[in-house]
């Protein structure tokens, strides 16, 4: 997003320019909305919604619309980074995905064997098409303490509401 083109008609895929719609979904949030990304020598220069009346018939809301800022913005983390000063000082260095894994694996490893597989909680963003994947991956490790925001934020006060005032997790009788 550094470098701009010259104007190139309307952004529209033709026989004279190297602009090709790749259908793909909108992961900022959890709804999945589908979206016709525009990529012209493999970076996305447009975004609309999926013109197609089953998958949303055209529309996207102002996150969907910020796909293309928010894929090529400055300050997005590409790579793994590891601290390389003191605890809260933001030095940071890149590391390589296999350094990464390699070092996240020992980690929850000697965790595991310290203290106990329940020693460590999984959790992970809003967007719920990693939830399955986690949530498997906690039971695999042997935690049963898996988590996600949008429990703890749509339920979760509920929940510690009704186990003080009932003493456990209920719901209202609407009747």
């Amino acid at each position: 997003m550094d470098t701009k083109k010259p104007y190139r008609g309307a952004k529209i895929p033709s026989g004279e320019n190297n602009i090709h719609i790749r259908r793909t979904v909108c992961d900022i949030c959890s709804a999945g909305c589908n979206i016709d990304a525009y990529v012209e020598d493999g970076c996305v220069i447009k975004v609309t919604g999926c013109k197609n009346p089953a998958y949303g018939n055209g529309y996207l809301c102002a996150r969907g619309y910020a796909n293309r800022p928010y894929i090529y913005h400055a300050d997005r983390i590409k790579t793994p980074l590891r601290r390389s000063g003191e605890r809260g000082g933001g030095t940071f260095e890149p590391i390589s995905w296999e350094e990464a894994l390699e070092e996240i694996g020992k980690r929850l490893g000697e965790c595991k064997k310290k203290y106990d597989p329940s020693a460590v909680v999984f959790t992970g963003g809003y967007n719920e098409w990693n939830r399955a994947a986690l949530q498997r991956l906690a039971r695999s490790f042997g935690s049963v303490n898996y988590g996600n925001p949008a429990w703890s934020l749509e339920h979760g006060g509920a929940a510690i509401a009704s186990g003080v005032a009932a003493g456990c997790t209920c719901r209202p009788d609407i009747e």
